[in-house]
């Protein structure tokens, strides 16, 4: 069986790192603006309300509306220039080291759901999946090397192997779709579609900086071509830290894809401060199912009850998934 885990900037803030929009913003105010256009965009993204990094990628499409090329081109590259120093001052703080609760997720990422979605992935296993070791790949959506700490991964690369870690898994690779800290950091928007500029749309210049499958091409990666082969095999993609945001639209409809036309199971763990499980454990069944369809949704599937689906998707809220490993403070020279 196939598992790929998508992990997205939610599991960074598991481990305690301050990597969400919010934080950065707060930074990025802060740092001397170059000229004018960047004193004026920090103006404006002032008066918005963004909370994920989604939300700032689709800004800056809108923002594209009101920008020269050159002005647009500045604007990128001092945000990416900063959001680099950022995390690279958040990635450094922490070393990781891996609990047998981390790899447990890893060998049974369906432990954490309520019993009846669990009997219900049992039984669709049961069903279809054999008996063969199972095999796992990555994908993430941070540029840090949370993940590379953790799994005892010393190189740093886009694409890299996964030591070996259990006789029970078989390990794969892990990727960074959008690049990594040292090398090929990409943010922008899917496609050109979200970019309010229809000057913008046909600049060679623009495409290659800001359409993020687009970068990927352009750096010659093998980012987006190993991504769309790993989620074409999975049997099981779990989802984890993921803000469904249109920015990587691409990938959420890929995912549909895969299961409309094949046996997948999603199982997708969502976390909301918000919602009180202990409190109001009556809710659970609401609440998930307003994630499956929101889910669904951005995934393009549609909606139709389970047994109508090839694939199956399964919720759990705040649920202590990939709960946060032992954290040692880095040593200083």
């Amino acid at each position: 069986m196939n598992k790929v885990f998508i992990v997205g900037n939610g599991f960074d803030l598991n481990l305690g790192l301050e990597t969400g929009y919010p934080a950065f913003y707060e930074y990025y105010l802060k740092q001397t603006s170059p000229t004018k256009v960047i004193e004026k965009l920090k103006d404006d993204i002032s008066k918005e309300q963004f909370t994920t990094w989604a939300d700032l990628e689709k800004g800056l499409g809108i923002y594209a509306a009101n920008c020269s090329k050159n002005d647009f081109l500045e604007i990128l590259k001092n945000i990416r220039y900063h959001l680099t120093a950022y995390l690279k001052k958040q990635n450094d703080q922490f070393r990781y080291t891996l609990s047998d609760s981390f790899l447990n997720d890893i060998l049974i990422p369906e432990r954490h759901l309520d019993d009846v979605l669990f009997n219900k992935y049992q039984a669709y296993r049961t069903s279809f999946f054999d008996d063969r070791i199972d095999e796992f790949d990555i994908i993430s959506f941070n540029y840090t090397y949370s993940l590379e700490s953790i799994l005892g991964i010393k190189v740093r690369n886009s694409i890299v192997n996964i030591p070996p870690m259990n006789s029970r898994l078989k390990s794969g690779k892990l990727v960074h779709v959008h690049g990594i800290l040292d090398n090929e950091l990409t943010m922008g928007v899917n496609d050109i579609s979200q970019i309010n500029n229809d000057l913008f749309k046909e600049d060679e210049d623009i495409l290659e900086l800001f359409v993020k499958p687009e970068y990927n091409d352009a750096c010659l990666n093998g980012n987006n071509s190993t991504c769309e082969t790993i989620i074409n095999n999975a049997d099981v993609i779990i989802l984890f830290g993921v803000s469904l945001g249109e920015s990587d639209d691409k990938w959420w409809k890929l995912i549909g894809e895969q299961v409309a036309k094949r046996r997948c199971v999603v199982i997708s763990y969502k976390y909301d401060e918000k919602k009180d499980v202990i409190e109001e454990p009556n809710m659970k069944r609401r609440w998930a199912r307003s994630e499956e369809l929101r889910l669904k949704k951005c995934c393009g599937i549609e909606d139709k009850s389970n047994d109508q689906l090839l694939g199956v998707i399964l919720v759990g809220i705040n649920k202590h998934f990939f709960k946060k490993p032992s954290i040692i403070p880095q040593k200083t020279k």
